[in-house]
Order: structure tokens, then C-alpha cells, then sequence
């Protein structure tokens, strides 16, 4: 589960509730299968992977693989960083994913890893997380049209208040919207605001 926005912040209190955690990294082993001991901290994004840009600017092209991490600008000048997972789901170094369900974990013991995620998440503002997840929410969205998940008419049709536009989206991350872009090895444009694929 991706801890998200400032909606959860009421179950990231209940769940991370834990007298004298220490400010001071600690170390512990991520829940990724290769049992690395890896150091948790505020100040490290997305457990200190090496992050790509997420355009190439001489193709104006996007290609986003699962399992890298890559950079998406800033918000309120804090560098926004991603990562996809193999199942789809993603993290930002905003809010860094859980490996179970934080709500049917109330009353357990909080393990070094949730501490400090809770930190990260704690660490940005609530405008700050809706900036994150209003960014993330467009892109995801994004993938799916090139990934053929959804059509480009679905894609254009849905717009909410808590997902940047596309214009919005593309330009954070540096895509020069007058003209053709890729996104996967699918070429679209954007025309009026709407997407168009190529």
C-alpha cells in the first residue's frame, strides 16, 4: 500500500504512534526480497536510489520501467521523486510504501522501517502531499493510456480537482508540449489542453 495524501495522515498517526523514536537514521533490512541493510532516514529519497530524469529532452520522450527511481521536478521546491512497482503500485520519496495494510495493523509493534517512514511522510506538508498526489494521480493515469489500459477519450473525459491536468503534469516534468512527445514508445501530442495520440 502507498501511504497517500492528507487523507491517511489520521492512520499514519494511529499506526506510528510510538514514544522516543529517535531523529538518528537506524538500520534495517527492506522488505524487497534481497534483504539489503539499507539506512532509513529523512534525508535519503526512496531508500537512496539513484534517480534518472524522467524526460529525455532531445527525443521529448518519457520511459518509465518498474523498479527505478526516477526524478518529476519539484513541488514547493522539494524534489519529487518516483519509483514503480512490478503490481503497479508506486512510491515517492514523499510517502514510501508499506508492506502491509497500515489499518489492520493498529496496536502492533512499529518496526524501524514504518518508523521512518512515518518521518518521510511527517516531514512534508498536507499541501505538499496534495501537490505529490495530484502530479502522481495524472501520471498514473498517463501510463495507462500508453500501456492501451484506457483510451485517450477516457483519459481526456476524466478530470478531478485532485489530479493535475495534463499540461500541468507534462510541463513538471520538462515534456515541450508544442510538439510531438513519447511516453513508452507511443507518440502522442497535446492539442487544447487534450491529449492526442499520434
Amino acid at each position: 500500500m502507498n501511504i497517500q495524501g492528507p487523507g491517511n495522515h489520521d492512520s499514519m498517526t494511529k499506526v506510528f504512534q510510538k514514544k522516543n523514536i529517535s531523529n538518528e537514521p537506524v538500520k534495517t533490512s527492506f522488505f524487497n526480497g534481497k534483504k539489503d541493510e539499507v539506512t532509513l532516514s529523512a534525508r535519503y529519497t526512496i531508500l537512496e536510489m539513484a534517480t534518472e530524469p524522467v524526460v529525455n529532452q532531445s527525443t521529448n520522450s518519457i520511459t518509465i520501467e518498474p523498479d527505478k527511481a526516477y526524478s518529476l521536478g519539484e513541488v514547493n521546491g522539494k524534489p519529487l521523486r518516483f519509483r514503480l512497482f512490478q503490481d503497479g503500485g508506486f512510491e515517492t520519496n514523499f510517502s514510501l510504501r508499506l508492506s502491509h495494510d497500515p489499518e489492520t495493523s493498529v496496536g502492533k509493534p512499529v518496526t524501524a522501517y514504518e518508523a521512518n517512514a512515518a518521518k518521510i511522510f511527517d516531514s512534508y506538508s498536507a499541501e505538499e502531499h496534495r501537490q505529490e498526489n495530484r502530479l502522481m494521480g495524472r501520471l498514473m493515469h498517463l501510463l495507462q493510456v500508453a500501456d492501451g489500459k484506457i483510451s485517450v477519450e477516457q483519459f481526456n473525459e476524466y478530470k478531478s480537482a485532485h489530479v493535475a491536468s495534463t499540461q500541468e503534469l507534462l510541463v513538471a516534468m520538462g515534456i515541450d508540449i508544442n510538439r510531438t512527445f513519447a511516453i513508452n514508445g507511443v507518440d502522442f501530442s497535446l492539442e487544447n489542453g487534450h491529449l492526442k495520440r499520434q
